[in-house]
């Protein structure tokens, strides 16, 4: 399975590559946007997963559809506070910090 796999991913890339609906859907501004914040959304989904059923609970409600409604907004917007107030300003830091910073090679 993992031979097919490595290779057929070739054909893969070459039809990402060519204007299709899949390139038009991963190219657009919402994908995007969620690729942004993935790093957010990974580090923050647990806490959510983890507290659904104390919420849930709390409130009365024993729905699915609550608790993954529950679970995709808190996340998405803690996942967008950290973004653009912990991890962006973060990285514009360090990449301000290592352009400061002169290269030790050619130096006599």
């Amino acid at each position: 399975a993992d031979f097919l796999i490595i290779m057929l991913m070739p054909f893969l890339v070459l039809y990402v590559t060519n204007v299709n609906w899949l390139n038009t859907f991963l190219s657009s501004k919402p994908v995007h946007f969620l690729g942004l914040i993935s790093y957010s959304l990974y580090v923050n989904h647990y806490i959510f997963i983890n507290t659904y059923k104390s919420v849930s609970n709390f409130a009365g409600i024993d729905n699915k559809l609550f608790s993954i409604s529950y679970v995709l907004i808190c996340t998405f917007i803690l996942s967008c506070i950290t973004f653009y107030g912990i991890e962006r300003p973060a990285l514009n830091f360090l990449r301000k910090k290592s352009a400061k910073k002169e290269p030790i090679m050619g130096k006599a």
